[in-house]
Formats: structure tokens, C-alpha cells, sequence
């Protein structure tokens, strides 16, 4: 959760992005992206056929 945090607030207003999406912005950036491709990776290794591909 820093790093999501760090990237954050190092670019988001730097870009010029507007300051009344931030906390959404932030909610994306720091829960749910992290949880989408962490739930994505589950999913793709357990549709591996033996554990130790899966754990690639």
C-alpha cells in the first residue's frame, strides 16, 4: 500500500489532474488495482495443471 500511496501523490498533481477526483483516484490507485491484478494472478495459477507451473 506505499508504494501505490507514493505514486500518488508524487504524480497526481503534478500531472495537472483535477483536485476533486483525488480521493477516487486514490481508491483505484491504492485498493483496487492492487486487488484486481492479485485476485488475476490467483486465477491464472490455479488453472495450472501441476503446482509447480502454477507457482510460475
Amino acid at each position: 500500500m506505499t508504494s501505490p500511496t507514493m505514486f500518488f501523490f508524487c504524480c497526481y498533481w503534478t500531472i495537472g489532474f483535477p483536485t476533486g477526483l483525488a480521493g477516487y483516484m486514490f481508491l483505484m490507485l491504492s485498493v483496487d488495482i492492487p486487488l484486481y491484478y492479485t485476485i488475476l494472478g490467483h486465477v491464472i495459477a490455479s488453472m495450472a495443471p501441476t503446482t509447480s507451473i502454477g507457482s510460475l
